[in-house]
This record gives C-alpha cells, structure tokens and sequence, in this order.
C-alpha cells in the first residue's frame, strides 16, 4: 500500500471512529429524558389577585409528550394535551388567576408517553391588586380594556407574538336571562392585540366551564394585528335553572393557546308556577345555616328562614410543609370553620414515604419520611363538607399485630347508623411495615389496610375510619385500575357519578409500586394516585379508589 493509500485509509477509519462515537452519544429514536422549561413568566415575578397568569412552557420527550399538568402550591389546577399525536416537543399555555395574597409555588410537569415525567417550578408573589388600577372587563377574565394587553404575549418561532384582548359583547352580554332549552348565538369582538396576523386555521377553543351544547371549537377569520374580528359561538341553553358560563380560547394553526380567556355567562330562570301552594298546607322546611322562626296562623303554619341554605359541597385545604434529607416530619391541613373533615390525602416525590395519615381534630394529618439526599416538600390535603346540617364525624380504629414476613389485614368497623367516608393508616417511619391496600372495606362501613412487615420482628398495622352520620346518605366505592410499565410512574383516576361528592380515596398496589400521591384535588368527582414501578422488567397493577356521598 502506497503512503497515499495509508493515509487515505487512516483518515477514513479516523472518521469512522468518530461517526460511531457520535451514534452512541446520539439519543434513540423514540427514546430520551422529559425536559420541561417554563418560559414566562419569571420566577420571582410578582402577579395580583384576579389577574390571570399565563404559564407558557416548552416540554420535550423523545418518545412522545402525553400531558402537561400545571400545579399551584402542590395542587393540580389544570392539565394539557397536544391538539393531536404525541410531538416530541409541545409548548403549552396555561392559565392561571391568582385567588389570595401572599408566595406560590409553580410547578409544570411533563408527561411522555411511558408514563416517564419531570417538572420545572417557579415562585411568584402574589399581591393585592393596585389602588385605582384596571379591573375585569366583561366578557373576559381580569382584561384592563380594549386597547389594553391582557397577558404576555406567546412568542412564536417566527418571532412575532400571539396575543387577543377583550373589546365587546356584540351580543349576550353577561347575565343574560334565558329560556331553558333556547338556542342563542354568542359573539364576542376581540382585538388581534399582537404582532402575528391570524390566518386561516386560527381558533377559537373552548376550555372550561360549561360548554353548552357549543362545539369544541369554531373558525376565526384571518385577522391582522391590530385589528378585531367578532367571533361567534352557537349555543344552547341548560334545562335546569340557574347560572352557566363557559370559557373560550384562542388557539394558532400550530395548536398554541394564547391571549385572554373570554367567557359567556347566562342565567337560566326557574319555570313560574301560577298556582300557588294551599293555605292550609305547611311550607317545606330546609336545614338553614341561621335560625328558623315560626309563625302559626288559624289557617296556615309558615317557616321563615333567616338565613337560606345552601348546597353540600365538598372543599379540598391543603397544608405544606419541607422536610430535609433523611428527615421525618409533619403537616396537618385544617378545614374551615362551619365545616366538617370526611377524608385526606396526600402527596410527596416518589423518594418521600408517608407512613401515617388521619383525622388531627378537624382536619387530616400526614406523616412522612425524606429517604432522599435533598429536601423535599410534602402536601396533606383535606376534604371538608360544607352545608350538611346536622351531620357529625367519628374516627374509629383498627389494628392487627403482623409477623415478620407477612401479610395482614387491620379493619376500623364504623358504628351502626354511620357510613364510612374516607379513612388512613399508622405504621413505622423506618418503613418496616408496607401499606400497599388502603381502602373502604369490601363489605360493611368502615375501612380497612393491608400491610406486609419486612423486618425481622413483630409489628402493630393501625387503620382508621371516618364515620359519617346524621345524614341519611350513603357511600360507594369506586375503583379504576391502571397498568404501570416497568421503570415508570403512572396513576389511576377513579370518578364519581354525577350528583355525588367525593370525600376521599385510597389505593391497592401490587409490590414494587410506590405510591406517592393519593389526594384527589383534581376536581370535584375524582380521586387519583400517583405510583411509581421500581420493578426492572415487569408490569404491575395499580386499583385507584374513590369514595362518593350521595345525599338524599
């Protein structure tokens, strides 16, 4: 081989070598880490009360993103899907409107579809709103005026930036009445209040609220920045009386939301009745948050309530608190007062073990161990129900002594006349005993845990009930199972039917899942939990449960 031959040879296996260095170091196809990079606003930015906030973010997956959920002090408030597939990468924005005064803690997570996550945080300030400064315009949430920028705007690859403002209701203003079952048209005037013209695929997308019969989104005419476009939405009134308000978007050709969030507000009235009731029949009586004063007459017994009743309902609190590396601890999330605590939950990292939860006077109350090398912050939520006059909560409890290396069952049994609600568990901060079945009992009321002692001694499993009477309702138990991949978290999302209300959940897991969240502040009729597979090869089986009141 001539001198030029060798050198020829040695720079092609130089480049050779190189090409497949840069193959090992280059991520596979449908493979790779979730980033998630919050672009706006910036961390320490300060917002007000009943401004809304858009979070705009950037999550990219190698094998395809699923969700993106949008967490407020440890509390899911909304969650995202890309219009359609799974892109490797997606930006989103979500929104946000600040409720009270005071340090946040955000928190954008990103889902691929393995199941596979991870999360960006940020910190805002919440203040109180300037004296004398713009208030909501009607129409659409916390927009200053027509000629105003509601929120940032949403910049685009090209540059140019996304944005919509609120200008006028050209019909429905807020409020207005309608018939039950009416069809109406609702059309709002909105200004293209960035740099970006809107061309043809350009949206507006419904996000929340009550839908009313419209579709999940309609065509806005191509519109250049600066100028306004009315924007109309078909609709259909509710049957049942009252107030109703949807919530509209607006959505690129690339499938980005930006801009202020308009919204229709419309009141349904109660049919009349032309017939009024007999004299001589007593008037319903309802429970009342005031006293109730009576009136009797020759001819007629009449109940007048000083203070009107409301409607039961459920409200989750919740309480955070750090704890640092290696480090055990507590929080307890306390329910207003005029209500009563049914259920809790909580929620941590995977690296973070809650070993106890239970009624704490009345609140829920959680324990937890750090098992990781860095501080970590843990939620404890609490479900409290509101307007159930005359309805009182007990704990009992429940315990069984399980050998080493054993399973065992403890069951608190509730009282005769009481149903269960919700329910928690007491075991070790060393992780001796694993909780893998916290849940309402299979038969009866009350509420029962599965434990198994992987130490080499005798341990005590501890369960707890919460025992609702005084009520005349009852509880169901639902459950949803879900399939976790091996190596990845993932989670199950039990729901309640409609007109019944939460009031707690629980879980049973197949070994290797660890369960770091159970806590259902998603929405009114859900409960989810959250688990980890440390198995390196297998599947395992996740049964999320939830538990619904119904009133009669």
């Amino acid at each position: 081989m001539s001198a030029k031959d060798k050198n020829l040879f040695r720079v092609g296996l130089a480049a050779m070598i190189l090409f497949m260095a840069v193959l090992a170091c280059a991520p596979l196809t449908g493979g790779g880490a979730v980033t998630v990079v919050i672009n706006s606003p910036a961390s320490g930015s300060t917002v007000a009360v009943g401004q809304e906030v858009q979070i705009d973010s950037t999550i990219t997956a190698g094998a395809g993103v699923e969700r993106v959920d949008l967490a407020v002090n440890g509390a899911v408030v909304r969650y995202d899907t890309p219009p359609s597939g799974n892109p490797t990468t997606f930006r989103v924005t979500q929104p946000w409107v600040p409720g009270a005064e005071g340090q946040v803690t955000i928190a954008v997570v990103g889902y691929d579809v393995n199941g596979e996550s991870q999360q960006a945080t940020i910190t805002l300030q919440v203040t109180a709103s300037a004296a004398g400064g713009p208030t909501a315009a009607p129409g659409a949430t916390a927009v200053p005026g027509p000629e105003a920028t509601a929120v940032p705007p949403v910049t685009t690859e090209a540059g140019c930036g996304l944005n919509a403002s609120y200008v006028a209701d050209v019909t429905v203003p807020d409020n207005t009445v309608v018939s039950s079952g009416s069809s109406f048209v609702k059309t709002w005037r909105i200004r293209n209040s960035g740099t970006c013209d809107w061309t043809a695929g350009f949206k507006l997308v419904f996000v929340g609220g009550q839908q009313m019969g419209g579709e999940a989104q309609v065509a806005v005419p191509p519109t250049a920045a600066g100028s306004t476009a009315d924007v109309s939405v078909n609709l259909t009134a509710p049957a049942a009386p009252g107030t109703y308000k949807g919530n509209w978007r607006m959505q690129s050709d690339e499938g980005l939301a930006f801009g202020s969030t308009f919204y229709v507000q419309v009141v349904v009235p109660a049919p009349v009745t032309d017939t009024p009731p007999p004299t001589d029949t007593p008037l319903p009586t309802v429970p009342t948050v005031g006293p109730t004063v009576e009136f009797v007459m020759p001819t007629a017994h009449i109940v007048v309530t000083l203070h009107p009743s409301l409607p039961p309902y459920t409200q989750y609190v919740y309480k955070q608190v750090n704890l640092g590396a290696g480090a055990t601890g507590a929080a307890v999330a306390t329910c207003p007062a005029g209500s009563i605590v049914v259920g809790g939950g909580y929620a941590a990292n995977p690296d973070v073990a809650f070993y106890t939860q239970y009624k704490f006077e009345n609140g829920w109350r959680g324990d937890a161990t750090n098992n990781s090398g860095t501080t970590r912050q843990i939620t404890v939520y609490a479900v409290c129900l509101h307007n159930v006059f005359g309805a009182s909560v007990t704990q009992v409890h429940g315990q069984t002594t399980v050998p080493p290396a054993t399973r065992k069952q403890a069951v608190a049994t509730c009282p005769a006349g009481s149903i269960a609600t919700g329910g928690g568990f007491h075991a070790y901060p060393d992780g001796s005993l694993r909780v893998y079945n916290s849940s309402k009992a299979d038969s009866g009321e009350g509420w029962q845990v599965w434990a198994y002692n992987n130490s080499g001694s005798n341990k005590t499993i501890h369960s707890y009930a919460m025992c609702l009477s005084g009520t005349g309702g009852t509880t169901a138990r639902i459950m949803k199972s879900a399939t976790i991949s091996a190596g990845n978290t993932g989670y199950a999302v039990p729901t309640c039917g409609s007109g019944s209300l939460v009031t707690g959940g629980g879980f049973a897991a197949q070994d290797d899942l660890i369960i770091y969240s159970n806590s259902g502040p998603y929405s009114d009729d859900e409960w989810r939990v959250y688990v980890k597979n440390t198995h390196a090869s297998e599947d395992r089986t996740l049964f999320g449960y939830a538990i619904c009141l119904s009133l009669p």
